[in-house]
């Protein structure tokens, strides 16, 4: 019953987004073994499991962006398989009411830090990293100030906060305020602005944005990236020329291959952050993604 009551609810934000999932055409089937993974969310999360090309380095887990595809869109676009090049296993998952999982709560961030204690156990004593795109980037930083597994994390496109998201839409950002009012101890713990102040432990943390991105506008990037409480030498910044939202591995693929799996490595890169202008709250953001 909860599972109906909070699929109503969302539908007013999410629901093109919540639809029935495909495998992505083209994409090799083989390596990827399904895996079920139980979320405090109240969701058991539909995964998808593959091992590293060669001798593994340890797991990536991949938070994915609003999209019809859920966690297909690592499949399509190449990520996973880079990853897995370089020798790293990857972890895919829907967020719960995404792709094959079903509806949970709406405290996304115990997707993000349940899919990592699952490839802790996994793992073998392995690292275990994220790497997370624009929705699944947001609810990441937010996870990282809890208790969580993750030795770095990888943030393409995050936002800032889920008003911001909606800045343009008015009937979204209505009922994003209404629901805020029916959950406020949820509301506290997913703001990703706030929580770059207070994240837990000592991970690493490499923001991307895209510098022609229209939706969680460069700007952002910039933001969290000064708000976050990391040291300076465990946290880094990449802008991708002349890419749109979550586009920065198309716009600029051996940049970007090149400075997450290096990241990934433990290998410090130049910051690399030109100065981003402070849009207006009305120009921030137009819809989740």
């Amino acid at each position: 019953m909860h599972a109906g009551i909070y699929g109503l609810l969302k539908k007013p934000l999410f629901a093109k987004y919540m639809v029935g999932w495909q495998w992505p055409s083209g994409v090799d089937r083989r390596p990827w073994e399904p895996v079920d993974i139980p979320s405090r969310s109240g969701a058991l999360l539909a995964g998808l499991f593959a091992c590293a090309h060669g001798r593994s380095k340890g797991v990536v887990v991949c938070a994915h962006p609003m999209r019809r595809s859920a966690k297909g869109y690592f499949l399509a676009s190449g990520r996973a398989e880079m990853l897995r090049r370089h020798g790293y296993d990857v972890l895919l998952f829907d967020f719960n009411g995404f792709g094959e999982s079903p509806q949970g709560n709406f405290n996304y961030p115990l997707d993000v830090l349940a899919a990592g204690e699952f490839a802790r156990r996994i793992a073998g004593g392995l690292p275990v990293h994220v790497v997370a795109a624009s929705f699944g980037a947001g609810w990441s930083i937010c996870a990282a100030t809890r208790e969580h597994p993750f030795e770095s994390l990888v943030l393409e496109c995050p936002f800032t906060t889920p008003q911001e998201f909606y800045a343009r839409f008015p009937w979204g950002r209505f009922a994003l305020d209404v629901l805020w009012q029916f959950f406020p101890k949820t509301r506290a713990t997913m703001i990703p602005l706030e929580s770059a102040e207070r994240i837990a432990g000592d991970p690493r943390m490499l923001f991307i944005g895209c510098l022609a991105d229209t939706t969680t506008a460069p700007a952002m990037t910039r933001r969290l990236f000064d708000r976050c409480s990391l040291r300076r030498e465990r946290r880094g910044v990449w802008f991708a020329d002349r890419a749109g939202h979550i586009r920065a591995f198309e716009a600029d693929p051996d940049g970007f291959e090149r400075r997450v799996t290096r990241f990934l490595d433990g290998v410090a890169e130049p910051i690399v952050a030109p100065a981003v202008h402070e849009e207006s709250e009305g120009a921030r953001a137009s819809n989740v993604a």
